[in-house]
């Protein structure tokens, strides 16, 4: 359960921050969903609430880029030198290195034991 303390502690920090401002609660709200996420499931703390221009914006320019349609109506168009897509594979590989670094930590923790020393002591996530 402190894992969503720790998190709406950090959540009401980020709101007071706003003077009298609009704020974005959809925004809050997916960046608090996905650090808890990442503390229960993965044992990772993806530190959106804190820092919003980190990995996880990197994920959601991929994302974005992906989404456009214009690649759906004409898949080859990527071909062509005015719908070059070098930065948007550079930031995949950067989020396949993010996610091949979770995987080798949970990799590790596996083989030290210290997956089931966590297991015993209740603080384990769920991968």
């Amino acid at each position: 359960m402190h894992v969503f303390d720790e998190n709406a502690v950090k959540l009401l920090k980020v709101i007071e921050k706003v003077d009298n401002g609009h704020i974005e609660v959809k925004e809050l709200m997916y960046r608090l969903t996905l650090d808890v996420l990442g503390r229960v499931a993965f044992g990772f703390d993806f530190n959106n609430l804190e820092d919003p221009t980190n990995d996880v914006t990197t994920y959601q320019e991929v994302t974005a880029e992906c989404e456009k349609p214009i690649y759906f109506i004409i898949p080859f168009i990527e071909y062509f030198l005015c719908f070059d897509r070098t930065e948007a594979r550079k930031k995949v590989a950067k989020i396949y290195e993010l996610y091949n670094g979770l995987i080798e930590t949970k990799r590790k923790s596996m083989e030290t034991e210290e997956l089931n020393i966590k297991i015993s002591n209740n603080t384990a996530d769920f991968l």
